[in-house]
């Protein structure tokens, strides 16, 4: 249709796979896509194109669960990124997660065109544990002004939708998880081939390894609740803590 989809992104794109997914599907229904992304290291090309659109990184230089210090950095990234809208003149914006959200809404609104609130997740909550408790309550409600003023909120589940849905967003949900079907086992995977019994009742996390994910409290509950069986598949900063526990 020849429309343009200017993504808002706040990492580097490595890729993302949700923004991937919905970038590649925005293409291939004939859309013009750009993700502008935060590239914090410099690590990587400053313009690719791949999967059929275009990927713009920005670099200001930052770093990863900067907790409270982030906030230093990031209106210097949304002034940036609202440069390459001038410049791109999207039809819509897409903007991934709240922090990406308020500079989506600002040059909506001077443009007078359609936005998305894409919420991966409950950001407030993910980020809490590494802001001071002020942030945590400005987020809470820049998150209610975001779901309320976007065009449509894009979330995951029912449960973050119901969320948005009483702050007034107008929500629909997208999943975000591969086609099972392309992650079957070559052979069946039983509970006895990983020393579990019939009955046992097991909590799984598949998924990073780091202290925002709360594993180590997880392990630490086994010890007030015994007859529960804690699977844990992933890999990150924590993974030596998490052997230990």
């Amino acid at each position: 249709n020849g429309e343009t989809v200017a993504m808002l992104l706040s990492n580097a794109y490595r890729p993302d796979p949700r923004v991937q997914k919905e970038a590649r599907a925005l293409a291939r229904a004939g859309y013009r896509v750009a993700v502008i992304c935060w590239d914090r290291r410099g690590e990587f090309a400053p313009v690719q194109e791949q999967d059929g659109f275009a990927v713009r990184r920005i670099c200001v230089r930052s770093g990863y669960s900067a907790g409270s210090r982030q906030i230093l950095h990031l209106p210097r990234f949304w002034w940036r990124a609202v440069q390459e809208l001038r410049t791109l003149r999207p039809d819509l914006i897409h903007a991934h997660d709240l922090d990406t959200a308020p500079a989506a809404a600002w040059y909506a609104a001077w443009r007078r065109i359609p936005w998305i609130f894409d919420a991966h997740e409950c950001y407030p909550e993910q980020i809490r544990p590494q802001v001071h408790p002020l942030i945590y309550r400005l987020l809470l409600i820049l998150e209610r002004q975001m779901a309320r003023r976007a065009t449509r909120v894009l979330t995951v589940g029912e449960l973050l939708a119901e969320r948005f849905r009483t702050m007034g967003g107008r929500v629909a949900v997208i999943g975000n998880y591969q086609a099972r079907e392309a992650f079957l086992p070559k052979r069946a995977i039983s509970r006895e081939d990983l020393g579990l019994r019939p009955n046992d009742y097991v909590v799984a996390y598949i998924g990073g390894f780091t202290a925002a994910r709360a594993i180590l409290p997880l392990i630490a509950a086994t010890d007030l609740c015994r007859d529960v069986t804690v699977l844990l598949l992933g890999d990150g900063p924590q993974r030596a803590a998490i052997e230990t526990a």
